[in-house]
């Protein structure tokens, strides 16, 4: 009996899902320190092909910064496509263009901002 409970306990503390989760900790702290590349490379050697973005959208934030940006990006120019003149969302997409270093496109809605409300820049 107790070395069939060993045996489980064995594979369980082997198992798959939690070197996974040992593997995010780890990825997660090495993203957090700023160095983003090794926790890009740690991230790919963890899920190799199986990865598939979007199945860990909070490590993946960690480990490639943009991606937060982008996704609030999409979630604001959907919101703008049912109010279409909502100021807000505009100047908060000028803003998160311009952190993506996207100077272009953070100028062109500062200014449709600035046209539907010049009190507000």
């Amino acid at each position: 009996m107790g070395a069939i409970l060993i045996s489980i306990w064995q594979g369980y503390f082997n198992s798959p899902t939690l070197a996974g989760l040992r593997n995010e900790k780890m990825i997660a702290g090495v993203a957090e320190t700023g160095d983003y590349e090794l926790a890009a490379k740690l991230y790919e050697m963890s899920w190799g092909e199986e990865r598939v973005l979007g199945t860990n959208s909070r490590l993946e934030e960690l480990v490639y910064p943009s991606l937060k940006v982008e996704r609030a990006i999409a979630f604001r120019l959907e919101f703008l496509n049912k109010y279409p003149n909502d100021v807000e969302t505009i100047l908060g997409l000028s803003k998160l263009y311009g952190q993506l270093g996207n100077s272009e496109m953070a100028l062109q809605y500062k200014e449709i901002g600035r046209q539907l409300s010049p009190d507000k820049n």
